[in-house]
């Protein structure tokens, strides 16, 4: 089985060795389509703002849910399922809910 660390960005927390059949719904959705992710990002069909896009927008029950990409110098990162209560700061402008 292939075992991946997953960052828990509400709290911080680090949980390593996750595999597939362990993850928690989440977390499960989040190694699911890390599968999925480009391989080259300048090649991507991305709508960037500055150094960050929207990868994915979905709407699960009555919640929109959101995969958002952020180029850093050194790598790219990816946050699968953010809610909107989650968005804040410069990403309010990437996927459109600027107050």
């Amino acid at each position: 089985a292939k075992y991946y660390t997953l960052r828990n960005l509400r709290n911080g927390n680090v949980v390593k060795n996750v595999t597939r059949a362990s993850a928690r719904r989440l977390w499960h959705y989040a190694i699911s389509r890390y599968g999925q992710l480009p391989k080259d990002w300048d090649k991507a069909k991305l709508e960037w703002k500055g150094d960050r896009a929207v990868l994915r927008k979905y709407k699960q029950g009555k919640k929109w849910r959101y995969d958002l990409v952020w180029r850093t110098p050194e790598k790219v990162r990816v946050f699968f399922g953010v809610t909107e209560d989650g968005i804040i700061g410069p990403w309010k402008e990437v996927v459109g809910l600027e107050e």
